[in-house]
């Protein structure tokens, strides 16, 4: 998710940009699983920072739905000037917040922004102007297609058009490469889409003047950025680019790129040929091929006896990704075997996953978990198991899965009776 939300355009000497001024801008982000968060960031843009060669000193208040405030230290800074020409050599840039320890809620977040410089401070700016700032969220979401992410980050003022106040400069010169690192299995792919953030992209100064979109090589449109004085949103395959509010000054575009994609390195490009735009956020989103949904099964073994209920602990590896969702417990003929109670877990990850039993109901020997559980491949989790009645059991310490998809371990287990063993693992299939 990328979104500016209410945020609109600050001049210089508005509320937000004036010393002792405050502007805030609210975002409503909708987080379909609480933690489900793995990258969070707040990005302001600025423009026309004064004097010259000078940035600004802003200070950032981020509030949540739960009302909770915190005071935002930057991590990143991006700065640029158009190019030393004439008198207008003001400074143009990107901040960057990291927020990911705090976006982990659906709800309205507010981010209260102010200058900081009321002119003592030589090192900074004075004065300065705002487009929308935004934030970005990247949230798992297990039912979707398995996704990779490139995402970045940057400022560059970009004015061509042969403008004289930018130095007469042609589109071949105001052209911005952002390359995506990395190999991509373009035989695994189901498709790619791109997206991109520009302020100030999307009018122009003169009639044919416009901005370019490249993708390795390939030109894909002319005008794209939508957003600058208008709300915009758009959403394809995995990213949602969205400007909330009039006047933002901010563009965005997403494009399917599936059949421009390389296998490695690829590379996108904005051009200004009299637009004026600064480049500043790029994404690439891969989406894969669904696979052939597999389950973590034990079977029923040959011999499942003796039988009695206890509670099992023990260790679970996978070879491949499994996405878990129920558990299934094999009960010995004739008689109620079932599971009560299942936490599956890894504390390094955080992952954790629990189901309870709703008594004799329906089909009792389904349990469903509270989440969705991903078993990743080279994690080993823990698991409790509690069981009822009597449940088909592998008497052994280590069962390697017939179907070659993982092996599960039994390293404590205490039956009703109070005696313990380590060679009993419960026939249970994880699906």
């Amino acid at each position: 998710i990328y979104t500016t939300g209410d945020g609109q355009y600050r001049g210089v000497d508005c509320y937000g940009t004036k010393y002792g001024t405050f502007y805030n801008v609210s975002y409503d982000l909708e987080i379909p699983v609480p933690g489900s968060v793995k990258l969070a960031r707040f990005y302001i843009y600025y423009t026309w920072a004064q004097p010259p060669y000078k940035a600004p000193k802003i200070g950032v208040t981020l509030n949540t739905p739960s009302d909770d405030a915190y005071n935002l230290n930057m991590e990143r800074s991006y700065n640029d000037i158009k190019g030393d020409f004439n008198s207008h050599r003001f400074v143009w840039g990107t901040y960057a917040y990291n927020i990911t320890g705090y976006v982990n809620e659906s709800g309205t977040y507010v981010v209260n922004i102010t200058n900081l410089n009321d002119g003592s401070d030589s090192e900074f700016a004075t004065k300065y102007a705002l487009t929308a700032p935004a934030i970005l969220v990247v949230y798992e979401n297990a039912s979707a297609p398995e996704r990779k992410y490139w995402i970045n980050e940057g400022a560059d003022i970009l004015i061509g058009g042969r403008r004289s106040k930018g130095g007469f400069l042609s589109l071949e010169e105001c052209l911005n490469h952002a390359t995506f690192t990395g190999t991509i299995n373009l035989s695994e792919v189901e498709n790619a889409t791109l997206g991109v953030v520009s302020p100030w992209a999307g009018v122009s100064w003169e009639p044919g003047m416009t901005n370019y979109l490249y993708f390795n090589g390939i030109e894909l449109g002319r005008s794209v950025y939508c957003g600058y004085s208008t709300p915009c949103s758009k959403t394809i395959n995995g990213i949602m680019v969205n400007v909330g509010a009039n006047n933002a000054q901010v563009g965005v575009n997403a494009t399917d790129v599936t059949g421009y994609l390389n296998p490695s390195d690829n590379v996108v490009i904005q051009g200004d040929d009299g637009d004026c735009m600064m480049p500043s956020n790029a994404f690439l989103v891969i989406s894969y091929q669904m696979p052939t949904h597999i389950s973590f099964d034990t079977g029923s073994p040959e011999n499942p006896y003796p039988s009695i209920f206890g509670t099992h602990n023990g260790t679970i590896a996978v070879y491949q990704n499994i996405t878990v969702n129920r558990m299934y417990t094999y009960p010995c003929p004739g008689t109620g075997g079932h599971t009560e109670f299942v936490k599956i877990w890894n504390e390094t990850t955080g992952d954790c996953a629990e189901a309870h039993w709703d008594g004799y109901i329906e089909d009792y020997h389904n349990i469903s978990f509270n989440r969705t559980l991903i078993l990743k491949k080279g994690v080993i989790y823990n698991y409790t198991i509690r069981t009822g009645s009597y449940p088909q059991i592998h008497h052994r310490g280590e069962l390697e899965l017939d179907c070659g998809t993982g092996t599960i371990r039994c390293t404590k287990f205490l039956n009703a009776k109070k005696q313990e063993y380590n060679n009993w693992i419960p026939a249970i299939k994880l699906y």
